[in-house]
């Protein structure tokens, strides 16, 4: 398509060749000859007084000759033919004489320059614009400085006048419409040539050159304006002079010879936007800037213009088509989008990208910080550490999958400052790298990540079935837009690895302004060396570094949260007062305990996760007193366990004085921060803790559970399977080690025993079998105890004791804790239910003639506890009759069944089945058992049945649940029905009735 063409003269533009061969209506046809000699005469004064512009204003783009033509050359385009053909004489005129003067407002004399710079309202804008900018107020500091030169000071005057030459073309940006106005009504207004039967035509003329400077909405212009006995449509008028203004957007604004005399950085863009403007194509269908850009910060400018010159057009178009019906004609057609497709760099120097998510570095910053996201800025040198060590994990992962050998893997961090004092962060890994379409699709998308994508995905299947660990971190896409809160430049160099004989990727350098929103793409060096090297600066610099006042924390942050890193990570600082030169070699590192740490004569033991799972990595450690015989003590002559304010207390340490931490792939997501025990070690609640203990837990693979875009678990662990699947793991680490303590130690006083379980906050709950049956239970009759083993007990009873139930053996010994155990019991700590424990061994026999049951041991095949997806712990254990599901445990607190549920029922299966399932994954048949057994779990189901109360809404939900669940066709009838016994009442069944009625 070619370029548009630009008129050299006023005769040549379409609408004066309109006016003059009257090709169009007209209601006075004798005006057509003198309105044509009008224009020409006043456009050549309009020439005359636009061209002193820019001798005047050095800093104000051209606004002369060509543009007056380019801006009449343009209405002729932009006007529907057909509306055209309407306009009248008049209507035309208007339209040439406001491109004419459009910007009359901006021609000044001389004196007037020096009245209006002297007046108050330019010196306190004056002061105002410069104080914001820091400068005047430093230029007058300057001069005044003793013993600085003449020409120094000469030097430092222009810079001043400059200022107030740019200021002064700001100043009068803002209020050139009204002098427009005043200028026309001044020196036109009692012109006869301007008049049309008497009426002169300035005060129209003015309005509609003064709304090309205001907001559409307040123009103060009218569709059935009279200019004596002829209509005129002003407002429409005024909307073509707005857009053609805007749209005269080409190099003939802009003449070279100019930019010599240009000192203004803010105008040197300008001029560089016009100057990059090789034409325009603009019609009725399309609009087309032809533009060429030195650099990425120019094509920027120029897009931002166009984005002002759609909300323009959108807004026009708006306006035209809520013209009344007598108006209707008034057309606007021009397209909502500009083709932008031939705006592109020069020679193809770079590649252009806008910054996708749509916000300044500011609204970044505060989106981080004011979600708390991010606490503090230094923690984006986690987030690169994390996207780091994922790049590495990865291309491990790849040269695994071919079994080749590993290339050299490591992390190189670097804060520096450099001569001019700009402060620049580095992180540099070998890891996998990026390739364009990488780039493309993931660094440069907020919210979108490679680990999410299908080909990450793909690979991953590839790994895992040759049990290759490839889990990573970084899984929101929003990390790297941290970087914005230390700097505000970021320069991105990598370069992908395709993997071993496939060789590497195209070398690619990102260029991140954050001030300007601008993400330019280029290609690197032909040497450029594979992984990735993100360099951050900042280029407001600060007055003088303090280790106190670093806001980047290199070393700091780095070894707070690489605990057990797989690669090296190397640290270097060269900032004056803060050098450090250093390697976090990969190391498991753990705490010691504070008892360890505190006293002498102690013993600990400790726990390998990885007996636990394969992708488990660390320990656990535990700290006990012992005395003279190396036997684990309650006191010794160092130290003593004891009650105090509420907690136990050994010595001077509480039992909170513990350190735990959970970690995937060695960066820690939960609990205590760093490598070394320091006083200031700063740390949260983890996952798990115990007393006089210490725990590095870290998860590889697939174990590792959700992270929120904090990248903790805090506030996912109570509802992800994941997590409660770890906590569990991590729980019955725990208890394996006190299996061990138990087996190799000599406590020949089981009481004592009992209660270093509560102060351990240990629950013998989740001992194997063979512990629990190696264990002594107290059995007391009026004071008279007997410590007794399971397999020692003959006869065996369901008992109420103090209002609490329990067992009785033989001769009417009920088992309850001895007087010295239940002092050492505090309600918020472990409370060891004794009873609950030995019900793990148990089965039930139902004597249904009788209405009686018998709770029996079964020491020989005890079941497992389950945990339930949502609401805790289930007992399943043998009953003797199939098709009970559960019953009611007698004198059980008056909100809840005990949960005992029989272990050979259909529906316990399917529960026990569903272990860490995630609940958005479980069947609808699945959920149907879990909440059936949730609801006999609660009382409330009780006191429906036997007090005929309301279904709840939790039974409303089940009842349409099975409902829904019939009308699909799946086959409940295993499971349904099923039977519940009450002590009341005997055997009851819930049945299809029953659950239908529910609904």
């Amino acid at each position: 398509m070619p370029l548009s063409t630009h008129s050299n003269d006023l005769t040549e533009t379409k609408l004066y060749l309109m006016l003059k061969d009257a090709k169009f209506i007209c209601q006075r046809s004798e005006l057509n000859e003198s309105l044509s000699k009008i224009l020409l005469k006043y456009y050549k004064k309009s020439v005359k007084l636009m061209g002193e512009v820019k001798t005047i204003f050095k800093e104000y783009t051209l606004h002369d000759k060509t543009h007056i033509l380019n801006v009449i050359d343009i209405m002729g385009r932009i006007i529907p033919d057909k509306t055209l053909e309407k306009l009248n004489c008049l209507e035309i005129f208007f339209l040439i004489l406001s491109a004419c003067f459009h910007d009359i407002g901006m021609y000044i004399e001389e004196q007037e320059i020096t009245e209006l710079k002297s007046s108050k309202d330019f010196q306190k804008s004056l002061y105002d614009f410069a104080h914001n900018k820091s400068k005047l107020s430093k230029l007058r500091k300057e001069i005044k400085e003793i013993g600085l030169d003449d020409n120094k000071k000469t030097e430092k005057n222009n810079d001043i006048n400059l200022l107030e030459e740019i200021h002064l073309v700001n100043f009068m940006r803002g209020s050139h419409g009204e002098r427009g106005v005043t200028f026309l009504t001044q020196n036109y207004l009692q012109k006869e040539d301007l008049k049309i039967d008497e009426v002169s035509i300035i005060p129209t003329l003015s309005k509609i050159c003064q709304s090309h400077t205001k907001s559409l909405n307040d123009i103060d212009l009218d569709h059935h304006e009279l200019i004596s006995t002829i209509r005129v449509n002003s407002i429409y008028l005024g909307i073509i002079l707005r857009l053609a203004d805007i749209l005269d957007f080409d190099r003939t604004r802009s003449p070279p010879e100019l930019l010599d005399s240009i000192q203004s950085t803010r105008s040197l863009e300008e001029w560089n936007k016009h100057i990059s403007v090789l034409g325009q194509n603009i019609s009725q269908d399309n609009i087309i800037f032809h533009c060429e850009c030195e650099k990425p910060k120019y094509q920027h400018i120029i897009y931002e213009f166009i984005q002002i010159i759609e909300q323009e057009i959108v807004q026009c178009k708006e306006k035209c088509n809520n013209f009344p019906q007598d108006f209707a004609y008034y057309k606007l057609n021009l397209p909502l989008r500009i083709d932008r497709s031939k705006i592109k760099p020069k020679d193809d120097k770079y590649i252009y990208r806008e910054l996708f998510i749509q916000l300044n570095k500011e609204q970044v910053i505060n989106l981080f910080m004011g979600l708390h996201t991010y606490n503090h800025p230094s923690l984006c040198i986690r987030e690169l550490g994390q996207n780091a060590i994922d790049a590495l994990t990865l291309r491990r992962a790849l040269y695994q999958y071919y079994d080749d050998d590993e290339p050299k893997l490591e992390i190189n961090f670097k804060h520096v400052l450099e001569e001019d004092g700009t402060e620049i962060v580095i992180c540099r890994d070998t890891g996998i790298g990026m390739s364009l379409d990488e780039i493309n699709q993931f660094l440069l998308v907020s919210g979108n990540s490679y680990y999410k994508s299908y080909d990450y995905k793909r690979w991953k299947t590839k790994f895992n079935n040759k049990k290759i660990n490839c889990e990573i971190i970084a899984k929101f896409g929003i990390g790297f837009f941290s970087c914005f809160m230390i700097g505000d430049y970021i320069k991105v160099s990598t370069r992908k690895d395709f993997g071993p004989s496939k060789g590497y990727g195209e070398p690619y350098v990102i260029q991140i302004d954050g001030s300007q929103e601008i993400i330019t793409v280029s290609k690197g060096d032909a040497d450029q060396k594979v992984g990735t090297r993100i360099e951050i600066s900042k280029r407001e610099k600060e007055i003088y570094h303090h280790p106190n006042w670093d806001r980047i924390k290199l070393e700091e942050t780095l070894n707070e949260y690489f605990v057990i890193t797989e690669f090296p990570i190397n640290i270097e600082v060269t900032v004056p007062n803060m050098e450090v030169h250093k390697t976090l070699e990969p190391k498991f590192c753990n705490f010691h305990t504070l008892v360890e740490e505190t006293f002498k004569r102690i013993k600990t033991y400790t726990f390998d996760y990885k007996k636990m799972h394969s992708n488990l990595e660390g320990e656990i450690r535990t700290t006990f007193l012992i005395d003279e015989k190396g036997i684990i003590t309650l006191r010794n002559d160092e130290a003593k366990i004891e009650i105090e304010k509420g907690s136990y207390k050994m010595g001077e340490l509480r039992q909170h004085d513990s350190s735990f931490r959970t970690c995937f792939n060695g960066i820690v997501v939960y609990g205590a921060f760093g490598r070394e025990r320091s006083q200031h070690q700063r740390g949260g609640s983890n996952l798990f803790s115990y007393p006089f203990s210490s725990a590095t837990l870290n998860v590889i693979g697939d174990l590792q559970g959700s992270l929120d875009l904090n990248r903790t678990g805090y506030h996912r662990s109570d509802y992800d399977p994941k997590w409660r699947r770890l906590r569990n793991l991590a729980f019955n680490a725990y208890h394996k080690m006190w299996e061990t303590i138990i087996e190799n130690e000599e406590i020949k006083e089981p009481e004592k025993l009992w209660i270093l379980f509560i102060i351990y906050k240990v629950n013998p709950l989740y001992f194997s079998a063979d512990t629990i049956k190696s264990l002594k239970f107290p059995f007391i009759k009026k004071g008279d105890i007997k410590w007794l083993k399971l397999e020692e007990i003959t006869e065996f009873n369901l008992c109420i004791d103090k209002d609490n139930w329990t067992y009785r053996i033989e001769n009417d010994y009920i088992l309850k804790p001895t007087l010295n155990i239940e002092e050492w019991q505090l309600e918020r700590d472990i409370h060891i239910n004794l009873p609950e424990i030995i019900t793990k061994f148990i089965k039930i026999d139902f004597n249904l003639e009788e209405q009686l049951i018998k709770v029996k041991l079964n020491l020989e095949t005890p079941p497992t506890i389950e945990y339930s997806p949502d609401h805790g712990y289930f007992f399943f254990v043998p009953f003797n009759k199939e098709s009970i599901l559960t019953l009611e445990w007698i004198k059980y607190p008056p909100n809840r069944f005990l949960g005992v549920f029989n272990s050979n029922h259909p529906i316990s299966e399917i529960v026990a089945s569903i272990n860490y399932k995630p609940f958005e994954k479980l069947s609808k048949k699945e959920k149907f058992c879990s909440f059936i057994l949730s609801l006999l779990d609660d009382y409330s189901f009780y006191k429906y049945y036997i007090n005929k109360e309301e279904p709840s809404n939790f039974m409303k939900y089940i009842g349409h649940l099975y409902i829904h669940l019939n009308e699909i066709g799946e086959d409940l009838s295993v499971i349904i029905p099923f039977e519940i016994f009450l002590n009341d009442i005997g055997i009851i069944e819930i049945n299809d009735d029953l659950l239908r009625s529910w609904q």
